[in-house]
């Protein structure tokens, strides 16, 4: 194996807290033990369950509609991604072979599944089409080889949400070719199930993964989730037992706590996450050197630049010269563009920040 690093977050890592304001942040605002309803006396410092804390398994079980045998509990859902490409790579004669990333996306998918030595190749979500996929496109890029296809919902940057029946669409390629497929849904709870429903629940040879960061305000737990078959869950556990073995028994006891209100976290999320995208809203559609495919809900998006400008020198710029955090798009493989993030951000941060932004794409000298 051989680790070149991930590109994304180094420069994420490289540039967290420069700037005074930020459109950087992903996650949503933290949620207190006190919001939870619990203290410190209710959270035990047990050891661990090396297939997974018990408790924890059967509320996701429950709160998300699959069997306890599918839910394996990773460190968040990086690590639960991870694991799952080792997985996915690992359980087909041959050797790890070929799999499809989407462009623009989250990179850091991109870079995690090459250490497994498998041939990455990409295909497009077209700024044009909204960010769709192409199913049609996607089945012209499978080979014989093509273990898996990694996908996100919502779409990571733009924050679009794939339909009820492109993720059935998604689930025939699987069944047909036989790779797995799996779906990273981090920010998938800002938009109803019913409006784009967890990947597993169309079965057969999907992967669904998601955390507690993005929507719940639980980044410091740590806890990721992985649904998928029986049998693959089963190898994930084994394939685990080569890092840490098991998750802290608090970290879990406490998502245990909070998936049992998880409805209130996610209305909470939703109320936080619908009043700052219509602020961000408002200042795209009123600027002429702004467009962008508009997200349903959630705290990020992907609007276009209407000037010729290297994304990476312009986020530099803003931080240096308006005291603002921005991410550049070429960072997700589409150059013209920018991801804003306001998760985090107050009301009043939010307003300044936009318009700094603004301010600043008509400032910045042209190349």
């Amino acid at each position: 194996m051989r680790f070149d690093g991930v590109h994304y977050l180094r420069w994420a890592k490289e540039h967290q807290g420069r700037a005074r304001y930020s459109l950087t942040c992903s996650n949503m605002r933290p949620v207190t033990l006190t919001e939870l309803g619990l203290g410190l006396d209710d959270v035990a410092i047990a050891s661990g369950d090396p297939d997974g804390y018990e408790p924890l398994k059967a509320v996701v079980a429950e709160q998300f509609g699959v069997s306890p045998a599918e839910v394996f509990i990773g460190s968040g859902a990086t690590g639960c991604n991870f694991v799952a490409f080792a997985a996915a790579l690992d359980e087909a004669a041959g050797g790890p072979g070929h799999v499809l990333c989407e462009t623009p996306g989250y990179t850091c998918l991109d870079d995690a599944v090459r250490p497994f030595g498998a041939a990455v190749e990409t295909f497009a979500r077209p700024y044009d089409s909204g960010f769709a996929i192409d199913c049609d496109d996607l089945r012209r890029r499978l080979r014989p080889d093509t273990r898996l296809v990694v996908v996100t919902n919502l779409h990571n940057p733009s924050g679009a949400a794939l339909q009820p029946a492109e993720l059935a669409e998604l689930a025939d390629i699987a069944a047909a070719h036989g790779c797995r497929i799996l779906v990273d849904e981090v920010y998938r709870d800002f938009v109803a199930e019913s409006a784009s429903p967890t990947a597993r629940r169309c079965g057969g040879r999907m992967i669904s993964v998601t955390g507690l960061s993005k929507v719940y305000g639980l980044s410091g737990l740590r806890v990721g989730l992985l649904f998928a078959d029986a049998a693959f869950v089963r190898r994930c556990y084994r394939i685990v037992d080569y890092l840490a073995g098991s998750n802290s028994v608090p970290g879990d006891a406490i998502a245990a706590a909070a998936l049992r209100r998880r409805d209130w976290l996610v209305e909470r999320a939703r109320r936080i996450a619908a009043p700052a995208l219509a602020r961000v809203r408002a200042h795209v559609e009123a600027d002429d050197l702004l467009e962008w495919a508009a997200p349903p809900a959630g705290i990020i998006a992907f609007p276009r630049i209407r000037r010729p400008l290297n994304t990476l020198v312009l986020a530099d710029f803003l931080e240096r010269e308006y005291d603002l955090g921005v991410t550049p798009g070429d960072l997700f493989g589409l150059p013209g563009h920018v991801r804003l993030g306001f998760g985090l951000a107050s009301p009043e941060d939010l307003e300044e920040a936009l318009q700094r932004f603004r301010d600043g794409i008509r400032a910045m000298p042209g190349e």
